[in-house]
């Protein structure tokens, strides 16, 4: 029972620093982050999803397509 223990013990130990990686790793990301335009045009159109040129509501927005 106390070697079970002893085990469980050290799998949450383990468990434990690899949450805290991870949490530290998201809030890397988290930090990158830029704001986004709040005017941004709706994109969601079926144009959108085509990977070749820009979408209509991209166009007046200098992208290239």
């Amino acid at each position: 029972m106390i070697e079970t223990s002893q085990q469980a013990s050290s799998d949450l130990d383990r468990s434990a620093q690899s949450l805290t990686a991870q949490n530290s790793g998201f809030h890397g990301t988290l930090n990158k982050l830029a704001p986004m335009d709040a005017n941004r045009p709706d994109a969601d159109d079926l144009a959108s999803y085509w990977p070749f040129s820009a979408s209509d509501s991209e166009r007046g927005r200098g992208a290239v397509g």
